[in-house]
């Protein structure tokens, strides 16, 4: 095990060299995060619009970013439940309880789906990465 955590020490610590001393790399990768940022809101609300309810698009992205934090809060598993009371609260004034439960199922599905969609290719990743090639 020590040599594989020092193996992602290496490459981590290489990692961060060279994204904080090339600025153009450093800007790409903020770029990128903002973008894919923007991608995950715009998400949720396109997920409130399927429900028929029809918030502002800047008050969606000034409110659920609190909900996806409230939801990270180690209060329940996943923040199944935290997230989506957050949902419901923040978003009162433009929905009803239950269209925030819909939301709130929503949400969890955008994590659980792609992890189920993974779990025929689990079996083939632990059998790599306990293979003495990979050590």
């Amino acid at each position: 095990m020590r040599p594989k955590l020092q193996a992602l020490q290496q490459g981590w610590e290489e990692m961060q060299h060279r994204v904080w001393t090339d600025r153009k790399r450093l800007f790409y990768v903020v770029q990128m995060s903002l973008f894919i940022w923007f991608l995950h809101l715009l998400h949720i609300w396109m997920f409130i619009v399927a429900l028929r309810a029809w918030p502002p698009f800047v008050a969606s992205l000034g409110l659920a970013p609190l909900a996806i934090l409230a939801g990270l809060l180690p209060l329940t598993f996943a923040g199944v439940g935290t997230r989506d009371a957050a949902l419901i609260f923040f978003f009162k004034d433009y929905f009803a309880a239950p269209t925030g439960a819909a939301l709130g199922l929503l949400c969890t599905l955008r994590y659980v789906i792609p992890a189920v969609a993974g779990i025929p290719f689990f079996t083939r990743y632990l059998a790599y990465s306990r293979s003495p090639a990979r050590t």
